[in-house]
């Protein structure tokens, strides 16, 4: 008998056909063993969860918080010096057209100088007393940028 080491180096599927086509094979072997793939572990345990399912998780679903701000008009700085040259004290209020908003308020006989930072074309400036009696009403447009004195009231002139 020959030893394997004297053996052709022939692949070992051709020889392993070989022996069974020459009923080499052991006939009380056990029949061989049927696998079957299972099919719910088939995708990656690391994906996330379907987007629809992620939709009801996520608590600010539907708020866009991420979508791109839209920027589309510049902002202007609007310098002023509020000039009270009245007896009386008075508050400021300005509107771009949000709503109105106190900006300061002014001692009488003295000044105060503000910066408003907005997207409108013009500001509408409105001064009252403390007690709420109106002074003055003034519109002021935002595409020069410069400090611009506006008087909030002013003595009354008697002819």
């Amino acid at each position: 008998m020959r030893s394997l080491g004297a053996l052709p180096s022939y692949p070992v599927s051709i020889l392993a056909v070989v022996m069974l086509a020459a009923g080499c094979a052991d006939s009380e072997s056990e029949p061989p063993v049927e696998t079957a793939v299972d099919t719910s572990l088939t995708g990656n345990l690391t994906e996330r969860p379907s987007p629809e399912l992620d939709d009801f998780l996520d608590p600010l679903f539907g708020f866009d918080l991420d979508a791109p701000a839209a920027g589309t008009s510049e902002q202007h700085r609007l310098a002023l010096r509020l000039r009270n040259d009245g007896e009386e004290d008075a508050l400021v209020f300005a509107d771009a057209g949000a709503g109105e908003v106190l900006v300061d308020s002014v001692a009488a006989g003295s000044w105060t100088r503000v910066d408003i930072l907005t997207r409108a074309s013009r500001v509408v400036l409105r001064s009252a007393t403390p007690a709420g009696r109106n002074l003055r009403r003034i519109e002021i447009e935002t595409e020069l940028d410069m400090l611009r004195e506006v008087v909030i009231q002013a003595d009354v002139e008697v002819p």
